[in-house]
């Protein structure tokens, strides 16, 4: 007797959501930060936070990384548009940017290291998935230094962004079920899916933003520990 297929549940209720957020994720806002595209970014990442809610410690970590690139960029946009770029708010910014490509070059040298044998180099890892050098070294930096200027920090994130949507999304995109929901999925868990919903809004609401830079540094001083163990 065959063994029985096992369910595989996505956090998303379905293809068209996920297909919403990776749009919401990637569209092109210019430099407005109040642009309805501004608005569809900020949506398509609160929406993530729901599939965390839902998925716990199996959220996708392209998914994750994608957003935390999106939030510090996103940020940085808002600190323009009101013109409050202080010393300290930038220095937060470049933190920020910073996390997220460290937590990038870690998701990269994660998948390289699933298709070897033996254990590599950060920079070998990435190198073989086609990241810079450049890139791997704001790693370092980031980390083991002084922290890189805001500009060459944007680079290197519109760098991880391009990967993720040409290495990540798209990959994922063509694996997906055309069906509404993945037909692995029962009824049941469906209707518990489709729950999540109607708790949106309780779930994330309106966040402040100190209170997101806050978690986000948290996030970074974890990342700092786990490069230097």
């Amino acid at each position: 007797m065959a063994a029985p297929m096992s369910k595989r549940v996505f956090p998303w209720v379905s293809r068209e959501e996920w297909e919403e957020v990776y749009y919401g994720l990637y569209t092109d806002y210019g430099s407005d930060a109040s642009s309805s595209s501004a608005v569809a970014k900020q949506w398509a990442i609160e929406r993530t936070q729901l599939w965390r809610s839902r998925s716990g410690n199996r959220f996708p970590p392209g998914v994750e990384t994608t957003v935390c690139l999106a939030q510090a960029l996103l940020l940085l946009l808002e600190e323009e548009r009101e013109r409050s770029k202080t010393r300290e708010r930038c220095d937060e910014v470049r933190l920020l940017l910073s996390m997220a490509i460290v937590r990038f070059v870690n998701f990269v040298a994660d998948v390289g290291q699933k298709n070897t044998f033996r254990a590599q180099p950060v920079h070998v890892l990435a190198g073989m998935k086609g990241v810079p050098e450049w890139v791997v070294d704001l790693r370092h930096t980031a980390t083991h230094a002084t922290l890189p200027s805001l500009s060459i920090l944007v680079l290197g994130a519109e760098f991880a962004l391009t990967w993720l949507q040409n290495q990540y999304w798209e990959v994922e995109r063509a694996r997906l079920s055309p069906s509404p929901i993945n037909s692995q999925t029962s009824a049941g868990e469906a209707c518990v899916i489709k729950k999540g919903k109607k708790e949106e809004e309780e779930e994330e609401g309106e966040e402040e933003r100190e209170e997101r830079i806050r978690s986000l540094l948290g996030d970074y001083q974890q990342l700092q520990f786990e490069t230097y163990s």
